[in-house]
Formats: structure tokens, sequence, C-alpha cells
């Protein structure tokens, strides 16, 4: 009996130690392998070296643009989709970094399998050519959907997010599990640790993070943009002001330039009831725009602008002559002496070289002050009033052009033709925003 008890005893000691051994084992399995770049000594140093931070884990879920949060469990995806601006991919070329990637990082020290013969196996990582994927900082925005939500987490918790700004993002392509021997060099498991070699052995077919640039949450959160000042403020609203009276100045002389030329038709009837209807509605025309004011208002206040309709005083006139029976104001306004009228009455092909000979010969003869048969001064570029203008985009119209703004280049990117008129080409610009106010379209 004795002889049997001390047999029995021995089986349980020998027993023991294969039933944590396997249990050990066991565990590693269900666990795996950590593989976590910070627990890489030569890599983290590396990467340390190259101004990167290892990453908590090799995984893609480290993207550019993704908010985390520090927590008692590690690093916890917080928010995607925070940042609008798209991140930007680049091949990385760091030669020490890539070149300590591509061979191989051996881990020195125990791996976390539970003790027991894994604490003498250390694991070698490869990686492939390795990306940096990034976001430019200035483009590091939150959204605004984002940034109410966020605004509604305690500070203590968006004191411990950050936002991943840059990545440097590989493959794994080999990953396995051996030992240092005497001369450091690495070497393969034997049979006995074949376990540990099957649990090791890992691949990644999509590229992983294995390090990363952040940027705190706190910092993203406090770049909204500050309110302006109230001289600031002012200042937008007067410019606010200002362009919205010119815009509508324009407007105005657009609306009185379309009406003048509806009562060209008028105008040209000699018969009595053709005069007195011309009177009548030149008349309106004349109250309606001899003093006219334009007017804007914002929370700075009132803008107003007198408005100079250059076709009023050609009305006024046409009205004095006909009041008097002057025939020559009459027929001076109505069929040859006002240039629109003249433009007007072409029976050239509007667009033509005749046409366009004729049209020349009318605004030199009306507006070349100088006396050197082109319109090459400021002032002189001035004086064609919106029906003037309208009249010759009118007729270049009626000919089958595109209109005055392209057919003879007044408008940026278009060949300039506009000599052709006897518009000099130093006064184009202030021709084409002359144009452009009196609201004739391409």
């Amino acid at each position: 009996m004795v002889g049997l008890a001390l047999l029995l005893l021995v089986t349980l000691a020998e027993a023991r130690p294969r039933d944590e051994a396997e249990d050990a084992a066991r565990r590693a399995r269900d666990r795996g392998p950590v593989a976590s770049a910070s627990e890489i000594p030569a890599l983290a140093a590396l990467l340390q070296k190259a101004q990167w931070e290892p990453t908590p884990e090799l995984s893609g879920v480290f993207a550019a643009g993704a908010l985390f949060e520090v927590t008692a469990m590690g690093h916890r995806s917080l928010a995607t989709g925070c940042i609008a601006a798209p991140p930007q991919v680049h091949t990385y070329t760091s030669a020490e970094l890539v070149t300590s990637l591509q061979a191989g990082v051996s881990i020195g020290g125990p791996l976390a399998f539970g003790g027991g013969a894994g604490a003498s196996i250390v694991k070698k990582v490869k990686f492939g050519t390795p990306s940096q994927v990034s976001i430019p900082r200035l483009d590091l925005e939150l959204t605004e959907a984002c940034r109410v939500k966020l605004e509604r987490m305690p500070k203590a918790r968006i004191d411990q997010s950050y936002v991943v700004q840059e990545v440097l993002k590989a493959e794994i392509s080999e990953q396995t599990c051996g030992k240092v021997d005497a001369s450091g060099r690495f070497v393969g498991l034997g049979a006995a640790e074949a376990e540990y070699a099957s649990a090791c052995a890992q691949a990644s077919l999509e590229p992983v993070a294995v390090g990363y640039r952040t940027v705190p949450l706190a910092e993203l959160l406090g770049e909204s943009a500050p309110a302006p000042n109230p001289v600031d403020r002012d200042a937008l609203l007067g410019e606010a002001l200002e362009a919205c009276v010119n815009a509508e100045a324009a407007t105005l002389l657009q609306r009185a330039s379309a009406e003048a030329a509806a009562l060209a038709p008028l105008l040209r009837n000699r018969s009595a009831y053709g005069r007195e209807t011309g009177e009548e509605q030149v008349r309106r025309f004349v109250d309606r725009y001899a003093n006219a004011e334009v007017a804007c208002t914002n929370e700075l206040g009132e803008g107003r602008m007198q408005v100079q309709v250059a076709e009023v005083a050609a009305m006024q006139a046409w009205l004095n002559g006909s009041a008097s029976g002057s025939t020559s104001i009459y027929d001076s306004l109505t069929f040859g002496g006002d240039v629109a009228g003249q433009i007007g009455g072409l029976t050239a092909t509007g667009g033509s070289s005749t046409w366009d000979a004729a049209v020349k010969r009318i605004l030199v003869g009306a507006y070349d002050s100088s006396g050197d048969g082109l319109l090459d001064q400021l002032e002189e570029v001035d004086r064609v009033s919106c029906m003037v203008w309208s009249a010759i985009d009118v007729g270049i119209r009626s000919g089958g052009g595109t209109g005055l703004r392209v057919i003879y280049g007044f408008d940026p990117g278009f060949g300039w033709v506009g000599s052709a008129l006897g518009v000099d080409a130093s006064q184009r610009t202030a021709a084409q925003a002359r144009i452009e106010a009196c609201g004739i379209s391409r």
C-alpha cells in the first residue's frame, strides 16, 4: 500500500505541470499574439526617431480624420466622418524606416503567451512598402454637426480625446516567432514549440496603421471662427451696403435702356397720333428717371445713390422740340442725330464689315473729343450711354451674332475686335465695365 501511495503522488505531481502548461497554451491560442507597434522596441524607436508615435495596436481602425478617446480600456473609437476634407495618400520615402520595416523587426523579451515555454520566444514582423495618409493641418476642421455633438461631452473626456491627422500604413507581409540564440541570430522554433509558431504566424490583407500623428480634440474645438469686432463688422456691412446700391443702380440703368429702346418706334412716327402718343410716353419716362434714386438697407443703416440716366437728356430734348414744332430737333433726335437711333437705323447686316465701319463712324463722330479717330480716353468711353451700347448689341444679334461682349472681345478670354467699332484696346476694360453695368448679357 505504501508503494502504491508513493506512485500515485509522483503521478499527480508530474501531471500538474503538464495540465498547467496545456492551460497556458490554450489561453495563448484564445488570446493570440499581441501585435502592437509599441511592443516592438526596435520599431518604436525607429518611429519615434522619424517623429511618429507608435499606434496602440496594428489595426486599420486608426485612419486619418478619425477621433479616439483614451480610456481605462485603451484607445476607443469616438467618431468618424467629423472631418470633411479627404485624406491624401503619398508614398513614404524615409530610407531607414522603410528598410527596417521591409527587413523585419525582432521583438526582444517574452511574448504574451502566458509564460512557460513561451517566455523565451520572440516575434519577427516584416512589412510591405509603407504609405503616408494625411490631412493637411489647415484642412483639419470639424463639421458643424460633429461639433454640436462633441460640445455636449464633458470637458474631461474631450481632454482625453484626439484626432488622427497622419497615419503611416503598411501591410504585414510576414509575422513569425522564433528564438534568439547566443550569437544573437533569429532561429526558428523546434517541434516542441510548434504550437506557439502556429499561433504567432500572421499576415494582413489590408494595410494596418504602424505609426500616427495626432492633434488634441480640444485644440480643434477651440478653433471656431471668432466673431468680428464691431469695427470689422461695420466695415463688412458698409461694403455689403455699397455693393447692394451699385447692383440696384445697374438694374435701374438696364431697365431705363430697355424702355428707351421700346419707345424708338413711337419717336420715329411722324403722324399727329404718333407724336401725341410719343409725347405721353416720353413724359412718363422723363418723370420716372429724371431724378432716379436707388436705396438699400441693412443692420448698419440705409444707403442711397442718385442715378444719372443718360437717355433722359435725349428724351427731354425730343419733348422740347416736339412742343415747339421744331422739326430740326425732332428729326435730329429721331432720324439721325441721336447716336442710338443712327445705329438702330443702319440697314447693313449687324456684325458685317460694312456695319462695323458705319458704327465706328457714328461713335467716333459723337464721342471722339481728341479728334484722333478712336475712343482712346476714359472720358470718351464714359460718354457712351447704355442706350447706345444696347443698340450696338441688338444690331449684332439681329445679324446672327452672339452679342457685343463676345463677338468683339470686350469680355476677358476673347480676342479683341473692339477696334472695328472705334474703341481703342487701351479702353477695353473700361468699356467692358460700362457694358456690364448696363446689364447687357453675353
